[in-house]
């Protein structure tokens, strides 16, 4: 489907590193395992990030970016969005975030519930945020790690 195509390109000309493309791969086998299904969207909350929002306004351009986009506000924004996203079964608050190897507990049987969204509006745009949090980092080692474990966390 197009939207693989594109959002994979548009998600792979950020060179963010080999979890990076891990990350991305794991997101391809997850939408084809689902058939490509177009899903409910993945929850809007008020908790979603700005830059999120402006890019689905944009039709999701391939040319667009957040401008002045810090890697403090990201990580904010996203820990936000990602912790009131999981399903309550995890048990997690953004008050814990960074979420590390100690917040995933056995996840077999569980349901993922509206993170296990496939299509346009699944999580494209998570990873979307993610991509543009990765760039803000820009060689901030500390910024950097704390993007790490959301990149490890999302793939997981």
């Amino acid at each position: 489907p197009a939207y693989i195509v594109d959002g994979y390109a548009y998600l792979n000309s950020y060179d963010l590193g080999r979890g990076w493309t891990s990350l991305l791969r794991s997101w391809l086998h997850l939408e084809e395992a689902m058939e490509y299904a177009n899903g409910k969207a993945i929850p809007t909350l008020k908790k979603r990030p700005v830059a999120v929002s402006d890019w689905l306004q944009r039709a999701r351009s391939p040319s667009w970016s957040p401008d002045s986009y810090d890697a403090y506000t990201a990580s904010r924004e996203f820990w936000s969005w990602w912790a009131a996203l999981q399903p309550k079964w995890r048990a997690v608050t953004v008050d814990q975030t960074p979420f590390r190897e100690v917040h995933r507990p056995n996840a077999a049987g569980q349901s993922w519930g509206s993170l296990q969204t496939s299509g346009i509006n699944g999580s494209l745009s998570i990873l979307a945020s993610l991509a543009w949090w990765g760039k803000a980092c820009d060689g901030n080692v500390l910024a950097s790690g704390e993007w790490d474990f959301a990149v490890a966390d999302v793939q997981w």
